[in-house]
């Protein structure tokens, strides 16, 4: 049995109370790991830090578009990114990030949307100047998304919070990785799903057995979890908060950081009426304004006031912070592109492909 002395010992903060001194304090800092996205940054007190962070929405809020744009600036960094998807495929992310790159690179003068980038009626058509833009992008994306690792499985719904916890505990080192799950509600658990209907497991308890794995990798291993997650429907065409948040309690409880994305008009009229029409009006627009709110964050300011405000183009998954930019051109430049009349999973049909010449 330990003494008083010992006991005293082992659980003081003194040790820690003499690291915080000018030569020493380097050794207690937190590290951040930045997002690419100077405000962004700002409003996380410096970037990304170990620990779970929720980022939420309703539909069409471009929540995984922007984590995708996110994991691309990290992985430009040469931080390895695991970013499990489990709604899109990995040919469909890329086509993503191409047309938000040669959107950038030209300065919004051309836009290629995923859909045409993924569609024989419109590839067939692209002019050579299309090709050229297609070709920077794709050099450019190669050399910034070496270290971005897309697991996909949209269909056979095996990756759960302990699938996720072996993979990333066993190829990533600690302190140099980041995680990004996109989405929490349809994680499954290593329960078979007849056991879940039959009283086995409700969702509620399908999410805190996923959370807690995810909340114990973060902490292991010292890396941010991010993890993408719902919107109450009860919430739309309101002010967010966390309450909004599908099964908000364990999230409030286990989650560090919450972020959350609505539509600029909600944060400036916390009063308005109508606020499902009013939401479905901004979600026709070019560019939609939208703000990232905190609403929890252990290291810095959270709140209404505690909010990046950017242009989305969803048309082009893009989002460019407000803050001293002026929006891009809405570009009509197509270069004879025939627009898509559906828009076609890309798993559909790809043999057409080997009609295009190299």
């Amino acid at each position: 049995m330990k003494s008083i002395q010992e006991f005293k010992k082992e659980h003081s903060i003194q040790k820690e109370i003499a690291s915080f001194t000018k030569t020493d304090i380097s050794k207690v800092l937190i590290p951040h790991i930045k997002t690419g996205i100077k405000e962004l940054d700002e409003l996380l007190g410096g970037g990304l830090t170990a620990g779970v962070i929720m980022l939420g929405g309703h539909s069409s809020m471009g929540k995984s578009t922007l984590a995708l744009q996110i994991a691309e600036n990290i992985s430009a960094q040469k931080i390895p990114v695991f970013f499990y998807s489990l709604e899109m495929s990995k040919i469909s992310i890329t086509a993503k990030s191409l047309a938000r790159q040669i959107y950038q690179q030209t300065d919004g003068q051309m836009s290629i949307t995923s859909s045409e980038l993924l569609y024989k009626g419109s590839v067939l058509g692209f002019s050579q100047e299309v090709w050229d833009e297609i070709n920077t992008a794709r050099e450019t994306i190669t050399k910034r998304c070496e270290d971005l690792l897309i697991m996909e499985d949209r269909k056979a719904n095996t990756v759960s919070g302990l699938k996720i916890y072996k993979d990333v505990t066993e190829y990533a080192q600690k302190g140099n990785a980041v995680v990004f799950v996109d989405y929490l509600q349809v994680l499954t658990t290593q329960l078979d799903k007849s056991e879940v209907r039959h009283g086995g497991l409700d969702q509620r308890g399908m999410i805190d057995i996923n959370i807690r794995y995810l909340r114990q990798l973060s902490y292991e291993m010292q890396i941010p979890v991010v993890i993408i997650n719902s919107l109450n429907r009860g919430s739309y065409g309101k002010s967010v908060s966390a309450s909004a948040f599908k099964e908000s309690g364990t999230i409030e409880y286990s989650a560090d950081v919450v972020l959350a994305l609505q539509f600029s008009v909600f944060s400036d009229n916390t009063n308005l009426k109508n606020g499902e029409n009013i939401a479905d009006q901004e979600k026709s627009k070019t560019p939609r304004t939208v703000d990232l709110v905190a609403l929890k964050q252990r290291y810095g300011r959270c709140g209404e006031d505690a909010k990046v405000r950017f242009y989305y183009y969803a048309e082009n998954d893009y989002f460019r912070p407000i803050s001293n930019h002026t929006p891009l051109p809405v570009s009509n430049k197509k270069k004879n592109i025939k627009k898509p009349s559906v828009n076609l999973d890309p798993d559909y049909d790809t043999s057409w492909l080997n009609e295009l010449k190299d």
